[in-house]
């Protein structure tokens, strides 16, 4: 079994403009979205029976701006670096 998690969603703009309540309503998206659809995985990979060994993978996906970003979007290239 293999679970993929990708990240999605942009949103933000400039630092100095951008509100806590965007930046709190992408972070909550991208990292709190990521860590539940892995938590959920987690708890279905614990309950089937291995296979060689293994009970299956757990693979998240950031964009390339989380080692490059992007000017003025601060929320969105903040995330793809924490999961990556």
């Amino acid at each position: 079994m293999v679970w993929c998690t990708p990240l999605g969603f942009a949103g933000g703009g400039r630092s100095i403009l951008l509100d806590r309540a965007e930046w709190e309503r992408v972070i909550a998206i991208n990292l709190t979205g990521t860590f539940l659809v892995a938590k959920a995985a987690l708890a279905r990979m614990i309950e089937q029976p291995r296979v060689d060994g293994e009970r299956g993978s757990i693979v998240t996906l950031a964009s390339i701006e989380g080692l490059e970003g992007t000017p003025r979007v601060a929320a969105s290239t903040t995330p793809p670096r924490v999961v990556s």
